[in-house]
């Protein structure tokens, strides 16, 4: 079971800034980290009921990239 949640945890620290959590103080950083959490359970959503299963697994910076950069020509 552990390896399988390795991959989501890096990216949640690379994709969606967990790595930098602004205080060092517990009360600021729950809000930081609801929204964090609550966007990453958004985009997983998004990829698991409205994306093609070739898009399913991928982390939220390759999806980001297909989705916004690849179109463009970037």
């Amino acid at each position: 079971m552990g390896t399988a949640i390795e991959p989501r945890l890096s990216e949640l620290r690379e994709d969606f800034a967990v790595r930098k959590i602004p205080t060092t103080s517990l009360a600021p950083n729950l809000p930081f980290l609801e929204i964090i959490f609550r966007a990453y359970s958004l985009i997983t959503t998004f990829q698991q009921n409205r994306l093609q299963p070739s898009w399913q697994n991928l982390t939220l910076a390759k999806l980001r990239y297909r989705l916004f950069l690849l179109p463009r020509g970037l």
